[in-house]
């Protein structure tokens, strides 16, 4: 009770003994001062009269005075609980007005909690009294099943009572009931009959809905945006909220008018101001895009709140967006995350596509591609885009997920069939490029795709093309498709195009037309393309000149942006000086970053590097554990330094490196095939087998390979495992020494010394010798000095003699001092000799 009231009551006692004549009597002045039957109203003392008569026990003051106190009168503010005590009063009287009233309050919680049964006390007490508006919210309760044991032909009785004492709420209810066939047959005819009938006569939402009815063809109706607009501003003009919104929207979208964003904000903005959520959602739209004036986020944000706070999902999808972005109010993406949570728990499609890629990103903190999975999910019955980004991360494996390519493959499928362009390129691509290809079956979704103006699906079936996926390579169509797909601006496209060009594959050799294309894709940011404008001025082709620095800027643009190859080639440039000062530790920070993005060059560099402890600490671990990596996928240097990484540690695993030396024998490696051979006849983890090693030696040998012309040259001049043949062992060391092999120079020399194989000749003899002491040969040093010293070839000179047994003395050669010795007595000998003389 009120203040007012309370003093009121006190002053008088409380209620008075019931006395109809004096009810009645405080009942008509109460009127009279509501301008009844004077001329002039005066609101207070009515009040006060209602007042005095209600005490009397009067039943409709009591009425009249709970909706005085529901209202607000006089001044005076609304007061639930007076309102429900004067109520009470007169519905225990019988007043059927006010028994609706209760019902009203128990239904919608006025001031109480809500109570459904006895909202349907109520209304059922003045129902029975024949209240029609009281029989149509019974008939209403009955509907939308708020009564136990209800059902929609109770529903559609009551709608007739109500309609039958011109009740044309119920009127407009028995249209919905026809319009759905609630409760009676569904008759479009009489639908509309009823609507027009509680329009015509006022009932603003017969209006409103009249207007949907012919904005969006229901009912059996065409479309027709002048009628719907015709009720929608009848409907407007009387205050309705969700006509002015869609009074706004007509004018936003042009339906029916010209779009004038200056009306839709208008007619948004009446709505607004009346609360409803959907124009203040519509309203902070227009001033976010900035349609009709700047944009205002700010503003926009302001009237995003007022509708998510009454639980409009698509304004908290909206607000989670600015919050997200920063746009109007601080970036915080936890705010942003709470309120696209809101809108996607009410099926928000939006908000669920927002949320799961919020979590896939990690807004904020650490991706979670589980949560991500499951909101898109709840998409994906109706987004082709939540299907695809589903199927994106069973396909790359994204966090938990595990690789999943027959998942990924059904989301595509999903995506696809609906028509989807990128749903189809994204299915074609897994078919034709993944784990299990069906060249075929992707061609076709590409070719969908594409058709559909997809420029990827088009840049794919190039590369189809190209790489000759389900049949020969075929240039020219590879062109065709990478033609369509560089018109519509595909880098990828444009850069491969280029590549053909330049290299004339499919197409007539055009180095100027490979670089503009390289330059078109460069300029949109394209790794590659700039990885191959930085080589052509790294290498100064096809006319340019060399341009290190342009080389260089490309290059490095390429590599920050992940592109490996250019991320090996500045590790390289870096390790060897080329064009750059050379910086091992740069070398070693590029070469690393390259590894890590799967360049097997890289990783066998990076190798490198460990094992020499250049760049970085000298770690063997790493050393195997990078080789391995490139080994694996297929480069054949890595494979043979594997190998030897294996036969020639200090704890040698010979089956290992025979495993990585059959690799790159298979990949036609001459090194790799002359360590096979050398393991089968030295018996290194394999049983000494001269028939296999001898094989191998000869395949290397057909590649010219140096080290497995000498081992086979040592096999026949040593007769090892072979029938001794000096002949062939001079022809292999013939092979062997023009590749500065000094083993194989100084056994050459050997041989011609001793006429092994042939005639001596001790003048090639000596020109080998020469050739291996070049290169530091100890045994060929001292071979020239024993020329020198027996005149073979040369004159006896026993001082250069003696000189070169120094030489090989300080190369430490065994044995050396015993041969100076003797020397130097044949000198003193010589000396004493030439006294005589």
């Amino acid at each position: 009770m009120s203040i007012r009231s309370l003093i009121k009551s006190i002053f008088r006692g409380g209620d008075q003994q019931p006395d109809p004549n004096q009810g009645r009597q405080w009942l008509l002045k109460a009127q009279r001062c509501e301008g009844g039957a004077s001329a002039s109203v005066d609101g207070a003392k009515a009040l006060d009269c209602y007042d005095r008569a209600a005490r009397f026990g009067n039943a409709e003051a009591q009425y009249w005075l709970g909706l005085h106190y529901a209202g607000g009168s006089a001044g005076m503010p609304p007061d639930d609980a007076m309102a429900f005590y004067w109520y009470e009063k007169a519905a225990r009287q019988g007043d059927a007005r006010a028994q609706n009233q209760l019902g009203a309050i128990f239904e919608q919680g006025l001031g109480r909690d809500k109570d459904d049964n006895q909202a349907f006390h109520w209304y059922s007490r003045a129902a029975a009294q024949g209240l029609a508006e009281a029989q149509n919210n019974l008939g209403s309760m009955y509907e939308y099943d708020k009564v136990s044991g209800g059902s929609p032909a109770m529903a559609w009785r009551c709608y007739q009572q109500a309609a039958g004492q011109g009740n044309m709420t119920a009127v407009k209810n028995m249209g919905r009931m026809y319009q759905y066939g609630k409760g009676c047959d569904r008759d479009d005819a009489k639908a509309m009959e009823c609507y027009e009938k509680a329009a015509a006569n006022g009932q603003i939402q017969a209006q409103h809905w009249l207007g949907c009815i012919y904005e969006d063809g229901l009912c059996g109706q065409e479309k027709d945006y002048a009628r719907a607009y015709s009720w929608y501003e009848r409907a407007a003009a009387g205050g309705y909220p969700s006509s002015q919104n869609n009074l706004g929207y007509m004018y936003e979208f042009g339906e029916g008018r010209e779009i004038d964003y200056a009306q839709a904000q208008m007619w948004y903005q009446r709505a607004a101001a009346s609360g409803d959520a959907a124009a203040q959602c519509n309203l902070g739209r227009l001033l976010s895009d900035g349609k009709g004036g700047a944009a205002d986020p700010a503003e926009a944000a302001g009237w995003y709140m007022k509708s998510a706070q009454q639980g409009n999902a698509g304004a908290q999808n909206d607000l989670g967006y600015l919050y997200e972005h920063g746009q109007g109010v601080g970036q915080d993406y936890q705010k942003a995350m709470e309120w696209y949570e809101k809108a996607a728990c009410q099926g928000n499609l939006s908000a669920q596509c927002n949320l799961a890629l919020a979590f896939e990103r990690g807004e904020p903190g650490e991706p979670d591609y589980a949560q991500a999975a499951y909101w898109y999910e709840k998409a994906a019955p109706a987004s082709a885009w939540a299907q695809i980004r589903l199927g994106l991360l069973h396909e790359q494996g994204a966090g938990d997920l595990v690789k999943n390519a027959a998942a990924a493959r059904r989301w595509y499928t999903k995506a696809a069939q609906q028509g989807d362009a990128e749903g189809q390129f994204y299915l074609g691509r897994l078919l034709a490029f993944g784990p299990d290809p069906d060249a075929g079956a992707g061609r076709s979704w590409l070719e969908k795709a594409a058709a559909q103006g997809d420029a990827d699906a088009a840049y794919y079936l190039g590369v189809m093309c190209e790489q000759g996926r389900g049949g020969n390579a075929d240039y020219a169509q590879a062109k065709i498709w990478y033609e369509q797909a560089a018109a519509r601006d595909s880098a990828g496209a444009q850069t491969d195009l280029g590549y053909l060009y330049e290299f004339g594959q499919g197409v007539e050799q055009d180095t100027d037309k490979a670089k503009a294309l390289y330059e078109k894709a460069a300029a949109q940011n394209y790794a590659r393309a700039q990885f191959y404008l930085g080589m052509i001025y790294k290498e100064g082709r096809h006319g340019e000149p060399v341009d290190v620095e342009k080389a260089i800027a490309w290059l490095r643009k390429s590599a920050e942006q992940g592109d490996d190859s250019a991320q090996f080639m500045l590790g390289f440039m870096y390790e060897n000086g080329d064009g750059l000062q050379p910086d091992m530790k740069a070398a070693f920070a590029w070469y690393e970053r390259a590894a890590e993005n799967g360049n097997a060059y890289g990783q066998n560099n990076l190798a490198g590097l460990y094992w020499s402890g250049q760049g970085t600490e000298p770690d063997a671990e790493k050393t195997r554990f990078w080789l391995e990596k490139a080994a694996e996928q297929g480069y054949t240097a890595a494979q043979y330094h594997l190998g030897d990484l294996y036969a020639w540690s200090t704890q040698p695993d010979f089956e290992q490196a025979f495993h990585w030396f059959s690799q790159a024998a298979g990949q036609n490696s001459a090194y790799a095939m002359f360590c096979l051979g050398a393991m089968y006849e030295h018996g290194n983890g394999r049983t000494v087998d001269y028939d296999k090693a001898r094989e191998w030696y000869e395949k290397a040998i057909c590649q010219e390979q140096p080290d497995a012309a000498y081992n086979l040259g040592w096999m026949y001049e040593y007769g090892e495992g072979v029938a001794q043949d000096y002949e062939k062992a001079r022809a292999l060391y013939e092979m062997a020494a023009p590749q500065g092999m000094h083993y194989a120079q100084f056994r050459l020399a050997a041989l011609y010394q001793h006429g092994k194989g042939g005639a001596v000749d001790y003048v090639r003899a000596m020109q080998w010798y020469q050739k291996a002491e070049e290169q530091q040969d100890p045994d060929a040093m001292r071979a020239i000095a024993y020329m020198y010293e027996h005149g073979e070839g040369v004159e006896t000179n026993l001082d250069t003699a003696q000189q070169w047994y120094v030489k090989a003395d300080e190369q430490r050669y065994g044995h050396i001092q015993e041969r100076l010795n003797e020397l130097q007595a044949k000198l003193r000998l010589q000396l004493s000799i030439d006294d005589k003389d």
